[in-house]
């Protein structure tokens, strides 16, 4: 539940319009994959996932600046 509620930007409410649409016009004009395919997109913007135009949101892990780089220990061969 918590996932509908979250905010609503413009684009969360165009994906669903598009969505809205694309299931609409798939059942109009009698092709009901297109429509499932609408539903998908319905149903990402109804549990606000999947990417969107900012990016897949990956997982970034930084360094401390702070941290001081390891000596590193070579040998002679």
């Amino acid at each position: 539940m918590k996932a509908i509620l979250a905010p609503w930007g413009f684009m969360r409410i165009l994906r669903l319009v598009m969505g809205v649409v694309i299931m609409y016009q798939s059942f109009a004009n009698q092709q009901p994959w297109i429509g499932v395919l609408g539903g998908f997109f319905v149903i990402q913007v109804l549990m606000n996932t999947g990417c969107n135009a900012a990016g897949c949101n990956p997982t970034i892990t930084r360094r401390n600046p702070l941290d001081k780089a390891k000596e590193v220990v070579y040998e002679d061969v």
